[in-house]
């Protein structure tokens, strides 16, 4: 008794780029988060650099929670690929605002960030 050989039909190939929905929109949705993400802090960081520069015009000095020329070592905070795409005041916090020897007109110039501790004017007045 000689069987047959058994005809199969041979499996088609498949390309290396083939890929499934499920995985498009899984990685869709992860670029999406991921550039929400980075798009709400570039905001941020913008909008507080503008505000500083304003301050900066009238006057005002800003302090961050990191010195870099004081701590050679210390890095700035935050993760190294957020200071990467946006700058190494990404993650910093302001610390202080101060000026010395300047006429504060409104106290609103001050208040311009929640994350400021301390507001500081030494040796002026505050009218308005």
């Amino acid at each position: 008794m000689s069987s047959a050989p058994a005809t199969t039909t041979p499996r088609p190939k498949r390309n290396w780029l083939a890929f499934s929905l499920r995985a498009l929109l899984a990685f869709t949705l992860l670029a999406c988060l991921v550039a929400a993400y980075f798009g709400n802090l570039w905001r941020h960081v913008q909008q507080r650099r503008a505000t500083l520069a304003q301050l900066n015009a009238l006057g005002f000095y800003h302090e961050y929670n990191f010195n870099p020329e004081i701590e050679e070592r210390r890095q700035p905070p935050g993760p190294w690929i957020g200071r990467a795409i946006i700058g190494d005041d990404a993650y910093a916090k302001v610390l202080s605002v101060h000026s010395t020897y300047r006429k504060v007109h409104s106290v609103d110039d001050l208040a311009y960030s929640p994350t400021c501790r301390r507001c500081s004017t030494f040796r002026s007045a505050a009218t308005g």
